[in-house]
């Protein structure tokens, strides 16, 4: 979504995958386009190791680098219970597709593109804002987080002017109630060094689930 790759590559298969034959590496390889720029995108660790991806670009080309994350999930059963309407004080909503570019300003994985990728995200998949009553400005967006095209919750940012009051644990409860009531399994990615994000998540009520990799790729 953000890196700018001419690739993005998905993979999975089942969780018990431990035998990889010479054969499923080979075919594997003969299917990837590797005169190309490529992200192989939220991989199981697992699987990652198991088919060889990193050696297999180091051997073939270049390997970037592994970005490996935590990925947790929210019960949908849960998600659809919860009740936005307890807090008072501000209004919570999807955003609108004219904040894509506060969203991409302030996203750390923002690239060439980034902001027409998630003003479709906004329309399209889904999001939450929580905003301010200002008697002067109007309402003011003081937090706020979009499912990215891969279908993972991200992006998440709350203004500095409005940090310690809770907004980013409220419009992570939003965005997972809208993401339920689509039909769609609330998911969120996590660096393993970004401890704050991780409590905050689990405060909210995501479940650990596995270690993904991002592996990137350049040919020579």
């Amino acid at each position: 979504f953000p890196t700018g790759m001419e690739e993005a590559v998905t993979i999975s298969g089942p969780k018990n995958l431990t035998t990889v034959t010479e054969r499923i590496t080979k075919a594997f390889e003969e299917a990837i386009n590797w005169a190309a720029e490529i992200c192989f995108c939220a991989v199981d660790e697992d699987l990652v190791n198991h088919m060889k991806i990193p050696e297999m670009c180091s051997r073939i080309g270049n390997l970037v680098h592994v970005d490996a994350c935590f990925q947790y999930y929210y019960e949908i059963e849960k998600a659809l219970k919860l009740d936005l309407n307890k807090y008072s004080g501000v209004i919570i909503s999807p955003l609108a597709p004219s904040e894509a570019k506060i969203v991409t300003d302030s996203w750390k994985f923002s690239g060439p593109g980034t902001q027409e990728r998630m003003e479709d995200c906004i329309k399209t998949i889904g999001s939450a804002g929580v905003y301010v009553k200002d008697e002067n400005k109007g309402n003011i967006l003081a937090s706020w987080v979009v499912v990215v095209h891969s279908g993972t919750v991200n992006a998440l940012y709350t203004h500095d002017d409005y940090r310690r009051r809770g907004y980013a644990k409220i419009v992570m409860e939003a965005v997972s109630r809208y993401a339920a009531d689509d039909g769609l399994i609330p998911n969120v990615q996590i660096q393993l060094e970004n401890q704050a994000s991780k409590a905050l998540f689990e405060g909210v009520g995501y479940t650990y689930c596995n270690k993904i990799n991002w592996v990137v790729y350049r040919p020579q």
